[in-house]
Order: structure tokens, then sequence, then C-alpha cells
């Protein structure tokens, strides 16, 4: 494996050690187990397993609900230990600190910070932009329950991988973006022709 590739393993298993740490404290706080599964798809260069070691972890946070648990309990309960793992994972210590960034989820900064499988479901079906689905490319479950990671895959391949393949709508919004992107990190002075 690449220098990368075991940086990506390496954060992979250090969020996954850290989110049962903080489901068992949680649960213990409570008296109770939480009353929903929680996961933590990677998306970016961690999604990707391109890790550098100035990367920050872009990631995003599903959760479904156990049989009788209301939406609005599991989803409060899936804050808190969201919260508390990103609290966790931010402590220096001996290693860097990792920071979960969740600023490619939905709606972004101003969506909520974890969702249930359904709010995707509904969000995708009915919101997403071209954009989100190429972010898709590269989401990978890399903590988290293992039936839950199976049903988000299976709720997403479709989206970042359409049987009928991008219409010309798609394919030129993705040219916008990538342009502005590339205009946006073009150093000072930076000649657009060789950079």
């Amino acid at each position: 494996a690449s220098a990368k590739q075991a940086l990506a393993d390496l954060t992979d298993a250090t969020i996954a050690v850290a989110l049962d740490a903080v489901i068992q404290s949680e649960e213990t706080r409570r008296g109770e187990p939480i009353g929903t599964d929680l996961l933590v798809v990677g998306m970016g260069r961690l999604g990707g397993r391109e890790c550098g070691y100035s990367s920050d972890a872009d990631v995003m946070f599903v959760h479904a609900p156990h049989l009788g648990v209301s939406d609005t309990t599991a989803q409060a309960q899936a804050l808190d230990v969201i919260k508390e793992l990103r609290r966790v994972l931010e402590q220096p210590g001996p290693d860097p600190a990792i920071g979960l960034d969740a600023d490619l989820r939905p709606e972004g900064k101003n969506g909520p910070l974890v969702r249930s499988l359904d709010s995707y479901r509904a969000y995708y079906d009915r919101w997403s932009s071209t954009w989100e689905a190429q972010a898709l490319i590269r989401a990978r479950p890399v903590a988290g329950n293992d039936d839950l990671a199976a049903n988000f895959i299976d709720l997403i391949d479709p989206i970042r991988w359409p049987a009928s393949g991008l219409d010309t709508t798609q394919v030129r919004e993705i040219r916008r973006l990538k342009a502005r992107m590339e205009a946006e990190r073009l150093p000072r002075g930076g000649d657009r022709r060789t950079h």
C-alpha cells in the first residue's frame, strides 16, 4: 500500500475506535443503549484513500433509528455521539488530531450534521445536484454499523454511477465547477495555461 493509503487506513482505524469508545461512553452515561445505528462515511481524500499528513478527514454522518425509537430521539442521540466524536478526535495528543470536516454533506454547512438514512434518501431523490453526485464517487464507509454501511452504498450507487450516464447539462455543470475551482486555486501570478 502507498503512504497515502496507509494514512487513510490509520485514519479509518482511529475513527472506528473513537466511535466505539464514544458510543460506549454515551450508553454508560445514559444507562441504556443508544437507539440508532451510526456510520461515518469517508469523502474526498479520505474516501479515496489518498490522505496526506496535513489532510483533514472529509466525512458524512449517517444514522438509522432502531425499531420503536422515534426519529426525534434517534436524531438527538446521533447528534450527541457525533459531536463528542468530533471533540475527542480534535484533541491534541502525541499524534496529530483528526479534524472531521462534514462540509461535503447535503446542504453543506447549512444542513444537519448527521442525517438518517431515510433523510439522505429523501434529499437525494428531491434536491441532489450534479456536484453532490460527483462527490459521492469517493464515498466509502470508514466506521460504524456494517448493515447501515451496505444500505448507504445501495442508496448512493445509482446516484454516483447512473445507468444512463450524464446528460449534456450535467457535463456542462461539472466543467463549469472544475473551471471555477481551478481559477480559485491558481496561485497568484500563476499562468492558467501552464499550471
